[in-house]
């Protein structure tokens, strides 16, 4: 039961770390901001300049003090960037959200891959990340519905 709540915890962090911005391609149509194409695309390339830069040194820090903790802060900063994001009063605050939500759900894939990797062997880690991928897929899904 503990390896169940592990993989559905990897999968909703990982479903929320994309859903976050692609939920922004509905939402910014009834946004009081009124941004442009050109300004959505800048939001959109923000967030994901945050997303790769977070990459590589995250999964070191993910290795000195642990999956959980980590995953923990960057659920924190993806809901506080995400609140930010809704509460922006202009175009540039929205770019500064759309850089720190990138940032905070830059860590979350490399940290819950290390959770699954420790918590699955063998067929059984195959058959996690099997059902972890289709974590964003379903973001994508969900954000068209």
């Amino acid at each position: 039961m503990k390896r169940v709540a592990i993989l559905f915890i990897c999968s909703a962090s990982f479903f929320m770390s994309y859903f976050s911005r692609l939920v922004w391609s509905i939402v910014s149509s009834f946004s009081t901001l009124k941004p442009t194409e050109v300004e959505d695309g800048i939001i959109f390339s923000l967030f994901f300049v945050g997303y790769v830069i977070i990459q590589i040194p995250s999964g070191t820090v993910v290795d000195k003090i642990g999956s959980r903790k980590v995953l923990v802060g960057a659920l924190l900063g993806l809901g506080l960037s995400a609140f930010g994001s809704a509460m922006s009063p202009s175009i540039s605050w929205e770019y500064v959200n759309s850089v720190v939500m990138g940032l905070s759900a830059g860590w979350i894939y490399p940290t819950t891959i290390k959770l699954l990797a420790t918590n699955f062997a063998g067929k059984s880690l195959h058959q996690s990340i099997a059902l972890y991928s289709l974590a964003w897929p379903l973001s994508i899904v969900a954000q068209v519905s």
